[in-house]
């Protein structure tokens, strides 16, 4: 009995020694798998899964919630599809001469409400720009197709006005149509609905990666708009010492209250001496300024 004993009580021992040492192993099986194979954890992910490097060397993750990641940049495979496009699209970018814009030869004047002092100071800044960004097309799309501006996107809430400015200008001219409801004239909405702040002054500048050199104020929204314009450049890299916001109509009275509310934060730099003025962020303007007074416009849509 006691031979058995003391067999049993070694037994229990080595079962002891054996579990510790295949816990230290298993710590640093761990801690090595860490060391090779970043682990990127999101909120709510409930199992990650190891699979092997692909041919890329990328290793990729697998949970309940996470699709795929790479070990580059951390960025989902429809990150690296959006680049892939993006990249494309740069590259067939036009690389011929620039055109000087000159009012005495200029064919193309609509009865959008642009006057002849605001079409100079527009054709001066786009022919300067390598990038545009429009909410509201028209005659000043025309211009920047005039002048060939290198990258150019613009949003309108009118179908026929975006077909227009598509078929009157360059092929690599991006175009965006916001559903923001029934419209009538001038792509006024005929009822205010919860989607179109998102659809107009949003989600058109989600697909841009990239800031522009001018952004241009000519549709809904405006001051909404324009608190956007400085954001998505920011957010996208761009110097606040260069990129500049043109607003149309900025003098008309009716509509003059609610440009000066981001009188604190902007400055007037330049105006045609019309209607056509020119603003930049003042250097003491932070993004939070900017956020919450779009905030509160945003809201008086809704």
């Amino acid at each position: 009995m006691a031979t058995i004993s003391a067999v049993s009580r070694r037994t229990s021992r080595n079962l002891r020694i054996t579990f510790i040492i295949q816990s230290i192993l298993g710590c640093l099986v761990f801690v090595i798998l860490l060391a090779v194979r970043p682990v990127h954890l999101l909120k709510g992910s409930s199992l990650l899964v190891f699979l092997p490097p692909t041919d890329t060397g990328t290793t990729i993750l697998k949970s309940s919630q996470i699709r795929g990641a790479d070990n580059k940049n951390s960025l989902t495979f429809f990150d690296r599809a959006a680049q892939d496009s993006l990249n494309i699209t740069l590259q067939h970018t036009p690389t011929e001469p620039r055109t000087t814009f000159r009012l005495a030869s200029w064919t193309q004047k609509t009865t959008g409400g642009l006057t002849d002092q605001d079409r100079t100071l527009l054709g001066r800044i786009y022919s300067e720009a390598d990038s545009v960004f429009e909410w509201g097309l028209g005659e000043s799309t025309y211009i920047a197709s005039h002048v060939g501006v290198r990258r150019y996107a613009g949003i309108d809430s009118d179908a026929e006005w975006v077909a227009n400015a598509r078929d009157k200008s360059l092929p690599h001219f991006r175009f965006y149509l916001a559903d923001i409801g029934k419209t009538g004239i001038w792509g006024y909405p005929e009822k205010e609905l919860a989607k179109a702040s998102l659809d107009y002054q949003v989600a058109p500048m989600l697909s841009e990666e990239l800031p522009f050199d001018v952004y241009m104020v000519d549709g809904r929204y405006r001051l909404a708009c324009m608190l956007i314009a400085f954001l998505h450049a920011s957010a996208r890299g761009g110097d606040p010492t260069k990129t500049k916001v043109l607003f149309h109509d900025c003098t008309e009275q009716k509509k003059l209250y609610q440009y000066r509310k981001a009188d604190s934060f902007l400055n007037l730099v330049e105006e045609s001496g019309s209607k056509l003025c020119v603003y930049m962020r003042k250097a003491d303007t932070t993004d939070q300024q900017l956020y919450d007074l779009w905030k509160k416009e945003y809201i008086n849509t809704l």
